[in-house]
Formats: C-alpha cells, structure tokens, sequence
C-alpha cells in the first residue's frame, strides 16, 4: 500500500509538471514575436476580412496585448493569460469594440507550435467560433 501512494505522489506531480510545461510553451510561444489572424470563423462563417485580418498581435510576458493596424496607426490594449486549468485555455481581454470585442473571450487552444495557434469556443450568446494565429514573418 506505501508503494502504492508514492508512486500515486510520483505520478501526480509528473502529470502537474507536464501540464505546467505545456502551458509554459503555450506563453512562450504566444509571446515570442508577432501574430495576425490567419482565419476567424462564426458560427460557420468566415469573418477574416471583416477587420480581424488587418491587426497584429503582440503578447507580452506580462499578460498585455497590444492589436495594432500598422498602416493606420491604431493600436488597441488589452490583456492575456493563459489559464492553469485541465483545458488549455487562453484569455483574451481587448479594449475595443467592433471587430475585436468578439475576440474578447475564454478560448480553448486545439492546436499550437510556433507556426500556428487554433483556438475555439462557444460565446456567451451561443456562437460557435474559431481563431488561427499565425506568425508575422
């Protein structure tokens, strides 16, 4: 039984490094230059060209992004986390309205590496939607 409950412990805290690891590389990932919306689709529609595909993003280590359209000069703050939790799951905060408060949610990260981070969720108002970031090269 002794055995038993140590490897448990063992187990327990290789599985919470694991987790930790991989939302350390989702941070370092998200932070380590920057990103523009590849894809954004709503409830089945793609909405890229509705403004979404004109912002670079930039995430700092601190938890603050900036939006920005570089050719007019606008820049939108807002913050970032990534939450330690069972789901990877990103945050995301923007001070702005239309197009960016739609981006403003809990989102869960279905794929990412350093080429490309998918994200989904369900809106409080029921709408089914899905991020790709890309990076800016």
């Amino acid at each position: 039984m002794r055995r038993f409950m140590i490897l448990m412990v063992a187990l327990s805290t290789v599985l919470s490094s694991c987790k930790k690891m991989e939302i350390n590389r989702i941070e370092r990932n998200l932070s380590e230059g920057e990103w523009f919306i590849y894809s954004f689709i709503e409830n089945g529609k793609d909405q890229t060209d509705s403004g979404y595909s004109e912002y670079v993003f930039r995430f700092d280590k601190e938890g603050k992004v900036v939006a920005r359209i570089q050719t007019l000069g606008v820049a939108v703050n807002g913050t970032w986390e990534v939450k330690k939790s069972d789901d990877k799951e990103v945050v995301l905060a923007l001070n702005m309205n239309y197009p960016l408060q739609n981006l403003s949610e809990t989102w869960n990260v279905t794929d990412e590496n350093k080429r490309s981070i998918v994200l989904n969720c369900t809106s409080s108002k029921g709408y089914e939607k899905q991020m790709v970031f890309n990076p800016v090269e």
